[in-house]
C-alpha cells in the first residue's frame, strides 16, 4: 500500500533513516524519540515516511494509554465497637466473597493521622489480619479539610471485613462509613525524561521555592513530575508552570525604515497543580505522594516548579523527574525494509491515507522492531519566501516626502491657475 509523494521535500527541515530489523512480520512499529518532539509541530501532522522508490508509505500515529476499570462494592454494617486499645472497630459483610483490593476508611475530623488495620474472615469468627498499618488522615485546607482516606489491600475475597482505627493522640475516633472496590489496570510503558536543573531562588513574598528545569526538548507529551526530597513530614501545595524561552524580540515601529527590537520576558505559562505530601508513622515507616500528574499533554521545554511554604522552612528537593508516554508509528514494511523518514514543515497539511481508517487496533498489530538514525538537517530545505513588503512599507520616509512634494507641486500649479483666471477676468470688466 503506498500514497501519493509531494512533488519535492524542499520543505521539511530535517531528515533521517529508519533501521527496520529483518523479519515476516507485516508492519513495523516507530516510537517517537524526544528529538522529534522538538523538531516536529505540536499536532505531529508534519512527519513523512518515503520508500526508496521515493513514494510516501502510509501510517497510523497512535499514542498507548492505560487502561483500568474498577468495580465497587458498599457492604451492609454489622458491628461497631470499640477495642480495649481505643481503636474505632467496625465489621462490615460484603454479602458474598467478593474478590477487592482497596478500601475507603471515612473518619471525622479536619486534623489527624490515623493509623488502620484490616482483618478479614469469611464465617464472621475467625478473622486473619490483611494489614496492620495503614493510614488515613485529613491536613485542614482553605477553612476545611483534605482528606486521604483509600487504603490499598492485598487481594482477597473475604466476606467479611473488619477495620479498626487507632486514634491519633487523646481523641474519639468515629467511622463514617466504608466501601471497598477492584481495579484491573494495565499500565502503558513510559519513558523517563530527564530534567535538567538550571537554578533555584526563594520567593520571601509570596512564601515559595521556585525551581527551574530543562527537559532539552519541547512538546514532550509527559504523564508525571516526581520530585524526591529529604524532608521526612510534609504537606505542599504545588504549581507546574513552563514556557519554551526566557525572552523575545518585539519590533519597535519608527519614522525611518530601520528595523529596531526590544527584548521582552515571556510569561509563564500555567500546566498544573496539586499537593505532595509525606508522613512518617508511630512505628518508623513513610507513607505519602510526591507526584504531578500532567496529563500526557505537550508541555514547554522549561519547567518551573513552584512549592509553596507559608510559614514552614523550604524543602530540600533532591531531585525532580519526569515521565512521558510516547506517540508510536504502524506502518507497512518495503519489501527492501529502507525507508527515510521527513520531519518538521511550518506549512504541512495533516496526512490522509486509507490506512487511518482500514488498520482498526494499530496498538494491537503484530509489528516488527524500528528505530530512527541520524535525525539530520535535510540539505534539500529552502525556507519558504516571507510576505512580499510593499515598496511604500520598505520606504515609509521616501514616500512621505515624495507625496509632500507632490502635494506642494499640485497646490502651487493650483495657485497659479486661479490667480490666472482672476486676472483675465479683470481684463475682460
Amino acid at each position: 500500500m503506498r500514497a501519493g509523494t509531494p512533488s519535492d521535500w524542499t520543505q521539511w527541515t530535517h531528515v533521517a533513516e529508519i533501521s527496520l530489523e529483518s523479519g515476516d512480520e507485516k508492519y513495523g512499529k516507530l516510537t517517537l524519540v524526544p528529538q522529534i518532539y522538538d523538531i516536529s509541530r505540536r499536532e505531529l501532522n508534519d512527519i513523512r515516511i518515503i520508500a526508496s522508490d521515493g513514494l510516501q508509505i502510509p501510517y497510523v500515529l497512535f499514542r498507548a494509554s492505560d487502561k483500568s476499570s474498577i468495580e465497587e462494592f458498599y457492604p451492609a454494617e454489622l458491628n461497631r465497637g470499640v477495642t480495649t486499645t481505643g481503636a474505632a472497630s467496625l465489621t462490615v459483610d460484603f454479602g458474598k466473597q467478593e474478590i477487592k483490593d482497596a478500601i475507603s476508611v471515612n473518619t471525622e475530623g479536619n486534623n489527624f493521622r490515623r493509623r488502620v488495620e484490616v482483618e478479614g474472615s469469611n464465617d464472621n469468627i475467625d478473622f486473619l489480619t490483611l494489614m496492620k498499618k495503614g493510614y488515613v488522615f485529613a491536613v485542614p485546607h482553605n477553612g476545611g479539610a483534605q482528606k486521604f482516606q483509600s487504603i490499598n489491600l492485598p487481594r482477597n475475597d473475604f466476606r467479611y471485613l473488619r477495620i479498626s482505627v487507632y486514634p491519633d493522640g487523646i481523641e474519639t475516633v468515629t467511622i463514617s462509613k466504608i466501601h471497598a472496590w477492584r481495579k484491573k489496570e494495565v499500565v502503558a510503558p513510559r519513558q523517563l525524561v530527564e530534567m535538567v536543573p538550571l537554578g533555584q531562588q526563594e520567593d520571601q513574598e509570596k512564601q515559595s521555592s521556585m525551581f527551574i528545569y530543562d527537559l532539552q526538548f519541547q512538546n514532550l507529551p509527559l504523564t508525571e513530575i516526581k520530585l524526591d526530597t529529604a524532608d521526612e513530614s510534609f504537606y505542599r501545595y504545588v504549581t507546574i508552570e513552563g514556557r519554551d524561552q526566557a525572552t523575545r524580540k518585539i519590533e519597535i515601529s519608527g519614522e525611518d525604515n530601520r528595523q529596531r527590537f526590544r527584548e521582552v520576558e515571556v510569561p509563564w505559562r500555567y500546566i498544573t497543580s496539586g499537593t505532595i505530601y509525606k508522613y512518617q508513622t508511630n512505628e518508623g515507616d513513610y507513607g505519602g505522594s510526591t507526584s504531578l500528574s500532567i496529563g500526557g499533554k505537550a508541555v514547554p521545554r522549561y519547567i518551573r516548579v513552584a512549592i509553596k511554604n507559608y510559614d514552614d522552612k523550604p524543602l530540600s528537593i533532591t531531585s525532580v523527574r519526569g515521565q512521558m508516554l510516547p506517540h508510536e508509528l504502524v506502518f507497512p514494511r518495503p519489501n527492501d525494509n529502507k525507508c527515510t523518514v521527513y520531519i518538521g514543515c511550518a506549512n504541512a497539511r495533516p496526512p490522509k491515507y486509507d490506512l487511518q481508517h482500514t488498520l482498526r487496533q494499530p496498538q494491537s498489530v503484530r509489528a516488527g522492531s524500528v528505530s530512527i538514525v541520524n535525525i539530520r538537517p535535510n540539505t534539500l530545505f529552502r525556507e519558504a519566501p516571507g510576505p512580499v513588503t510593499a515598496w511604500t512599507e520598505k520606504h515609509q520616509v521616501i514616500f512621505r516626502l515624495v507625496l509632500v512634494a507632490a502635494v506642494l507641486v499640485l497646490g502651487g500649479f493650483i495657485v497659479r491657475s486661479l490667480k490666472s483666471i482672476l486676472s483675465q477676468k479683470n481684463q475682460g470688466q
